[in-house]
């Protein structure tokens, strides 16, 4: 039987600390050939390439979107230190069973004092 989740926020405490997404952002504009041609494959979307990212903040803008604070990561698992915001009406969010098995690591910080 489906988990039934009736909202975001349900669904956003209930994840587990780690998991990862994917996400790809939807065009805003389209040139005029696309529009002309009505394409729809991967100029729907601003790059056909899915990011890797962690969620770590989901801020309800009270419309019924919510604006999605997320890290990036690497393939090789390297979590970057920026911190992306997006709306989620503006992404396509996926999630990969394979992708939970990549083991996380913030990149170490550059000490000064050693030479």
């Amino acid at each position: 039987m489906p988990k039934i989740i009736t909202d975001i926020q349900t669904w956003l405490i209930d994840l587990e600390e780690g998991t990862l997404f994917r996400y790809v952002i939807y065009k805003r504009m389209f040139t005029p050939y696309e529009t002309h041609n009505a394409f729809r494959d991967e100029s729907v979307f601003e790059d056909t390439h899915y990011t890797l990212c962690l969620i770590e903040d989901a801020i309800d803008l009270g419309n019924g979107d919510w604006l999605l604070g997320m890290r990036n990561v690497d393939f090789s698992g390297e979590i970057f230190k920026t911190k992306d915001y997006v709306k989620l009406s503006e992404i396509r969010l996926s999630y990969f069973d394979a992708d939970q098995e990549i083991e996380l690591f913030e990149p170490k910080e550059d000490d000064e004092d050693e030479l």
